[in-house]
């Protein structure tokens, strides 16, 4: 088998059952709704490429069928865990514009990867996969670091577990998008980097969520952060706030100023 041994489908396998069963036991199915699809969805899909192993032509098959619904999955479940995280600052209209920035940038730098290196691919429809498997893997790098800059500005200290979830994305995306990269690139020159580092990745990515949804989330804040610690709708009330007293503050300033 020339694209990933048993072995390396067996282990995605065992984590994959591991982080459902977690996620299960903890009864968190509906706040990681969609990575809770999306991890079953590979586990399936994990199973269906591991019953083909031994024949080539029939991995290949099934490998490309199930990439393009993948895409989808990825996404919403990155999604999910911003949001779950974050949307309370979505109100917040320079944090909208500086996020669709971010994107914008990675859908660009994408565009020119596209263009200027072409996938070396004879079929269309791989190459449209690769092109939105390299697109998904800057935008969930792009927003993974406005992610974690936002949450170190604010010092939340709560959504543990979603910090996790798009770190273990983030990770498999930086270090799948070398053998994307490779493949696209030179094609079958380096199948071993091409092939190999992407299965790698995602190894590394579930062992991420395996720990991160092993440990307990925190309630309190650790000792060495804020002593308070806040949730983003509170931070966002905190704000709102401020921004009151600051506008009653100017008003009042305006009325001494006209008064004289």
């Amino acid at each position: 088998m020339q694209i990933l041994s048993r072995f390396d489908l067996i282990i995605p396998i065992c984590l994959q059952v591991a982080i459902l069963t977690l996620i299960a036991k903890k009864s968190l199915q509906q706040r990681f709704k969609w990575f809770f699809i999306y991890i079953l969805y590979y586990f399936v899909v994990a199973i269906l490429r591991l019953a083909v192993s031994g024949n080539k032509h029939a991995y290949f098959q099934v490998y490309w069928a199930t990439s393009a619904l993948a895409i989808l999955f990825t996404f919403l479940a990155v999604r999910e865990s911003f949001l779950n995280a974050l949307k309370a600052f979505a109100q917040l209209r320079w944090f909208r514009r500086l996020f669709w920035i971010i994107i914008a940038l990675a859908i660009a730098y994408s565009l020119a990867k596209a263009i200027l290196q072409p996938p070396i691919l004879h079929h269309p429809l791989e190459s449209a996969i690769i092109f939105g498997e390299l697109t998904l893997d800057y935008l969930i790098i792009g927003a993974a670091i406005f992610f974690f800059a936002a949450v170190a500005w604010y010092h939340i200290k709560k959504s543990q577990w979603e910090y996790g979830v798009i770190l273990g994305f983030s990770m498999n995306a930086a270090l799948a998008n070398f053998g994307v990269l490779t493949r696209s690139i030179f094609g079958t020159r380096f199948t071993i980097v091409s092939e190999g580092l992407p299965a790698v990745a995602y190894i590394v990515a579930e062992l991420t969520w395996l720990l991160n949804f092993i440990r307990k989330e925190p309630t309190r804040p650790d000792q060495s952060g804020l002593p308070v610690d806040l949730t983003p709708e509170q931070i966002m009330a905190d704000l709102k706030s401020y921004q009151q007293f600051v506008a009653n503050a100017r008003a009042f300033l305006r009325r001494k100023k006209h008064k004289r």
